[in-house]
């Protein structure tokens, strides 16, 4: 299967059986339906059960196998980050796309990049968006892109719930860094301002940070700055001289580089695409 920009989304549900390792250059959103199989991704081997969805990354690898005499079936929504929103067109992995939403969603940043997340459907709520999605798509009545795009959206959304709940850092002294970023990011802060406060060594700090979260401090309060920044672009008619103040950031030609740099476009274009 090959989606292009013109055709960037394809969902269908089949009765899945052995399959040799194999990538793409999309994104693939599986729920299994009914049965259960071996899988294997980018050389690690799980048991994948009715009700379990997850996503597949760009350029990951993967396969399936049968158990023997079981029906395995599974409903997979193939898509380009760039169907959700334009905003997205040069994104290239999932976690660049969840970073870039849960941004515009104006949450806490997540820490770990979630390629290795399998979710399971309790309730039952993420199959009826499965089937709604697979339905409209195959049906494609008037306006089945806008309903087809809230729904995967809706579904992104729910995964990345479940991926902010399970990824508070354990160690305190991290978290209490993570916690002044969150209340100073405006302010000229660094990890030895927190460590200060904290009482114990930058150093020590730093390196638990980048461990525990998987970025360094600077980065994290970045995405603090540029998540507050897309927020009043989406929210307020405020000049982007005066937004760039309120995030953080002194120097708008900075401000500038850094936006382009985490959300993939300028600030006055992801302003204008929001209200396309």
């Amino acid at each position: 299967m090959r989606l292009t920009e013109e055709r960037p989304i394809y969902i269908f549900e089949t009765q899945q059986g052995d399959m040799e390792y194999h990538s793409h250059d999309f994104l693939e959103l599986v729920y299994i339906s009914e049965g259960r199989a071996m899988h294997w991704l980018d050389g690690e081997k799980s048991t994948v059960n009715e009700g379990d969805y997850f996503i597949i990354d760009y350029g990951s690898e993967h396969k399936y196998k049968n158990f023997d005499g079981e029906h395995f079936k599974l409903i997979n929504c193939l898509f380009r980050p760039s169907f959700i929103d334009p905003v997205l067109k040069n994104c290239r992995s999932f976690g660049e796309l969840l970073s870039t939403y849960q941004i515009r969603l104006g949450g806490s940043v997540f820490t770990h990049p979630p390629t290795r997340h399998t979710f399971f459907d309790s309730y039952g709520e993420v199959r009826l968006l499965f089937e709604k999605l697979k339905a409209e798509f195959e049906n494609r009545k008037t306006g089945w892109e806008e309903i087809v795009r809230c729904r995967l959206i809706e579904t992104l959304i729910l995964m990345l719930r479940g991926i902010v709940a399970g990824s508070s850092p354990k160690d305190k002294n991290v978290a209490f860094a993570m916690k002044f970023a969150e209340e100073h990011f405006t302010e000229k802060i660094g990890i030895s301002d927190a460590a200060a406060v904290r009482g114990i060594s930058p150093q020590y700090l730093s390196a638990r940070f980048k461990e525990e979260s998987g970025m360094t401090f600077t980065e994290y309060v970045q995405r603090l700055r540029i998540g507050t920044a897309c927020r009043l672009l989406s929210e307020t008619d405020k000049k982007i001289t005066e937004i760039a103040e309120l995030s953080g950031y002194g120097d708008i030609k900075f401000f500038n580089a850094v936006f382009k740099r985490t959300a993939g476009v300028a600030p006055g274009e992801f302003r204008r695409l929001g209200n396309a």
